[in-house]
Formats: structure tokens, sequence, C-alpha cells
């Protein structure tokens, strides 16, 4: 099925491949169904949001600065190096940080929802993709609470390393919920 064909990173590839075709048909996928983390191998380091609702998994030798905001907000830019220049891939969470649509009405980025569900309920969000004259751009809601992970106008060499961070974003446990609830419970 076309669905198939397109997953994230072949979709990334097929876009180095092919230019921008394959923006047009990542639109046309299915929702990209968010792991439970328990579920999920990491062979690098997890970094998790404020909360721990979100997790995704970092290679080893890319390099990762957190850093906490004056409203509790989670900052995490994590750096590579290509060519002698660096580029980074943002990880935000925190009440001030509302994830939104980076196109402005642009028809070049792909959309796709992504969700989460379980025994509670269902949790959803939005996957932007970008492809122009070799640079790629990624945004990627989190709706819990509020946050988002982005990277910008990387080259091919660099975006395949940053679509295996992005693509290994798995729901993990909520670090505060405790007697308060579940997630579910939480989100509802």
């Amino acid at each position: 099925m076309i669905h198939e064909l397109f997953t994230p990173l072949k979709s990334l590839v097929l876009l180095i491949l092919l230019g921008g075709i394959a923006v047009s048909a990542f639109s046309q996928v299915d929702d990209w169904l968010l792991p439970d983390c328990r579920k999920v191998t990491c062979s690098g380091k997890r970094i998790a949001s404020d909360l721990g609702f979100f997790e995704l998994c970092v290679p080893r030798n890319a390099r990762v600065k957190k850093e906490w905001g004056e409203h509790g907000d989670l900052h995490y830019t994590i750096t590579l190096k290509s060519r002698g220049r660096e580029y980074s891939l943002d990880f935000t969470s925190g009440l001030y940080f509302p994830g939104r649509d980076p196109s402005n009405g642009d028809p070049r980025w792909s959309v796709r929802a992504w969700r989460h569900t379980d025994a509670k309920g269902e949790t959803r969000g939005k996957d932007y993709r970008f492809a122009d004259r070799g640079r790629y751009s990624r945004y990627i809601t989190l709706n819990v609470l509020m946050g988002y992970a982005t990277y910008k106008d990387a080259p091919a060499e660099v975006a395949v390393r940053f679509e295996g961070i992005l693509d290994s974003l798995c729901w993990g446990e909520c670090k505060v919920c405790g007697a308060q609830g579940t997630n579910s419970e939480r989100r509802q």
C-alpha cells in the first residue's frame, strides 16, 4: 500500500532522491501512531519533555544541551556538525510554548497527524515537513501541555540524522501524575 511506502525515514530518502515530488505524497499517508516508550529500544540517550509525556532517543555522538526556562519550561538543543557548520534540533516543552503551524499557508509544507491512543483516550498533534533546494525542515507539535520539536534549513546529510531522532518520538510516562492520575486522566 502507498502509506507503507512513505514511512518517515523513507519519505526523507525519497525527498532527497526526488526533490519535492514526495512532499505532496507524504500528506496522503495515515496518522503516525506514537508508540509507547516502554516498547521501544534506544541505543543512545533518552531525553524527555518536562512532564515526561514525550521522549526522544538521541545518538551518543550528538551534543545535547538541557536548560530550564524561567517559567519551568524545558529546552533541549541537540547539535550536529557537518562541513564545519553546526545545526540544531530544538525540543521544547512548557506552558508558554504552544505548537503552531510553521507553514504560514505555504503549500510546499506537507502535514500529517500523529496520535497516541491508550485505554483512557487519545492525544493528537501535527507533523510538518518542508524541502526546498536540498534544504529540509520539520516541526512537530507536542500537545500535552505544550511544546514542539523542530529543526530548520538543514542539508540532506544532517536532515537524515535529525529525522532519525524525531522518528524516535514515543509516548513516555507522566513524571508528576502519581496520585493525580495517569497520563490520559490528566489530558481529559
